[in-house]
């Protein structure tokens, strides 16, 4: 479940953080402001970091994440599309567990 607004809202390239700004509508997020110092060669790895996004009460099923990369900031070329499943590793109500115990709640 997406809240209104995200507290976290970071891209991480080379070991550097780069905080942008999240805006939240409906099941979007958009992460904007965020220019990388550094031009992206093929095969380099970027880390998103955006959260607190809540273990919801019903299961997922068949869920994704997609994740769109665009050339720059007017959005018109879109650069490459990721689509991700969604897992999350603890079952509702838990909102941490033990490792491969997704119903043994260390929290809730």
């Amino acid at each position: 479940m997406l809240p209104s607004a995200l507290s976290t809202c970071s891209i991480y390239y080379k070991s550097v953080a780069y905080s942008g700004t999240c805006a939240v509508t409906s099941a979007t997020i958009t992460v904007t402001g965020t220019t990388l110092a550094k031009a992206v060669v093929a095969g380099d790895v970027i880390y998103l970091a955006v959260g607190p996004i809540t273990n919801p009460q019903t299961q997922l099923n068949n869920k994704t994440i997609s994740l769109s990369v665009y050339t720059d900031s007017s959005l018109a070329t879109v650069a490459d599309i990721y689509t991700y499943a969604v897992k999350f590793l603890c079952r509702f109500p838990c909102k941490s567990c033990l490792t491969n115990q997704p119903l043994a709640c260390t929290a809730c």
